[in-house]
């Protein structure tokens, strides 16, 4: 049996395509929430990249210019944080829960210096 035949059989085997009347296959729902579920996993870090440069951005907006003027979003960006043991780059790969965590935190920093200049 050839390799491609075999290995759409397995596939159908386990539920992610079936074949059909003229030797075509269809892919399953099963299959296309794997895939549509793996491209969101590897598209995860960019999005989340372009979200934190955003917020980052938007913070560094309310503060005086001589105050952010040596700050380098990528140097940031690929520095382990103080106290955290992880960068924010590593932080893309967090599951839904830690990451969540991790936006808190940065979100945290804003709150933080409004207060500060309160006082």
């Amino acid at each position: 049996m050839p390799a491609i035949i075999l290995g759409l059989w397995q596939l159908e085997q386990n539920g992610f395509i079936r074949s059909g009347h003229t030797e075509t296959w269809h892919i399953l729902g099963s299959l296309r929430g794997m895939v549509e579920d793996a491209r969101e996993l590897c598209d995860r870090p960019v999005k989340r990249k372009t979200e934190v440069q955003h917020r980052v951005e938007e913070m560094l907006a309310k503060l005086p210019p001589e105050e952010t003027a040596s700050f380098m979003f990528e140097q940031w960006w690929a520095a382990e944080l103080p106290g955290r043991g992880y960068s924010p780059q590593d932080a893309t790969g967090f599951d839904e829960a830690k990451w969540q965590s991790f936006e808190h935190a940065l979100m945290n920093i804003t709150t933080q210096i409004r207060l500060s200049n309160w006082r």
